[in-house]
C-alpha cells in the first residue's frame, strides 16, 4: 500500500466529514461511480487525472492537497508557493489573508505581529531564537547520529583501528554541544530574553496606537455616559427624598435650601 494512497484517502475521508455528506452524495456530485469512491477511502484504487480533478474542484482544494504534495488546501498558485516557501499550513495561512473574519483577539494579534516585524529589534530576536534553537538542533542531531551509528554500524566500529574510532569520535564531537549544552543554553536562552523584552517595550506605543484606531471611541463615550447618567439620576432622586424627607422638621420659615442641606449632608 503506498503512502499517497494512504494520503488521499485520510484527506478525502476528512473533507467528507467537514462538508457532512454521505460517499453516495459526493458520487453523485462528483460524477464518479460509489465503488470507485470506497476503494478510495480503503486504499484499494487512486483515482485517475479526471475523477481526481472533480473531487478537488468539487471540495475547493487543490490536487496537490489532495495527493499530499502540499499541506495547503487553496489550489491558488501565489498560495501554494507561500505555503512551500514557508511550510505554513493552510490554517496559518487563513490566519493572514481572512482578516475580515477573524475575531477581534486574532486581529490584535496580527496588529501586534505587524508591528513586531516592522520593528528593527525584530532582526536581533530572531537572530537570538535561531541561535537559542540551534542548540536544541545540534544536541538531536548530535544524539540521532551516535544512536543510528551505534544501532546500524555496531559491527563496522567495532572492527575500527584505535585511530580510526578517534577520528569517529572527534568527527561527531564537531557537529554537536552535547558536551558543553548547559553552558551555551543559558546565555543565548539570556540573550533572547532580553531582545525580546526590548521588542515588547519598543513596539508597544505602536501596538497602543494602532489598536486605538479599531475601537470607535465616540461610541465607548456615549457608553460611558450613559450608564454615569443612570446612577446620577438614581443618586439625584434618592437625595431630593431624603432632603424632603429632613425639611419636614423645620418650619418654612426655618428650612435649610438644598444647597445648605447638600453641603452640609458632604460635609462641605
Amino acid at each position: 500500500m503506498s503512502d499517497s494512497k494512504e494520503i488521499f484517502a485520510e484527506r478525502l475521508r476528512n473533507l467528507i466529514e467537514e462538508k457532512g455528506i454521505s460517499q453516495k452524495q459526493l458520487a453523485a456530485e462528483t460524477q464518479i461511480a460509489e465503488s470507485s469512491i470506497s476503494k478510495y477511502l480503503s486504499c484499494d484504487a487512486e483515482p485517475k487525472l479526471v475523477p481526481l480533478a472533480n473531487i478537488a474542484k468539487y471540495f475547493d482544494v487543490s490536487i496537490d492537497y489532495l495527493l499530499g504534495i502540499s499541506n495547503c488546501k487553496q489550489y491558488q498558485e501565489d498560495m501554494q508557493a507561500v505555503s512551500k516557501f514557508t511550510g505554513l499550513t493552510d490554517e496559518a495561512l487563513n490566519f493572514f489573508t481572512s482578516a475580515k473574519r477573524l475575531t477581534p483577539a486574532k486581529r490584535y494579534e496580527i496588529i501586534a505581529l505587524s508591528c513586531m516585524l516592522e520593528n528593527e529589534l525584530w532582526k536581533d530576536v530572531l537572530h537570538s531564537y535561531i541561535s537559542y534553537a540551534n542548540i536544541a538542533y545540534e544536541v538531536l542531531l548530535r544524539e540521532t547520529l551516535e544512536s543510528k551509528i551505534e544501532s546500524e554500524l555496531g559491527d563496522w566500529v567495532s572492527e575500527l583501528s584505535p585511530k580510526g574510532k578517534k577520528e569517529l569520535k572527534m568527527r561527531i564531537a564537531m557537529i554537536g554541544r552535547k558536551r558543553v549544552y548547559k553552558e551555551v543554553q543559558m546565555p543565548a536562552l539570556f540573550a533572547l530574553s532580553n531582545t525580546t523584552t526590548d521588542l515588547a517595550n519598543a513596539i508597544s506605543e505602536s501596538f497602543a496606537e494602532r489598536k486605538l484606531r479599531t475601537i470607535d471611541i465616540d461610541k465607548r463615550i456615549k457608553s460611558i455616559k450613559e450608564a454615569v447618567d443612570v446612577i446620577d439620576k438614581e443618586e439625584k432622586y434618592a437625595l431630593n427624598a431624603e432632603y424632603r424627607a429632613y425639611i419636614r422638621a423645620f418650619s418654612p420659615e426655618q428650612r435649610p435650601s438644598f444647597e445648605e442641606w447638600r453641603k452640609k449632608r458632604y460635609g462641605e
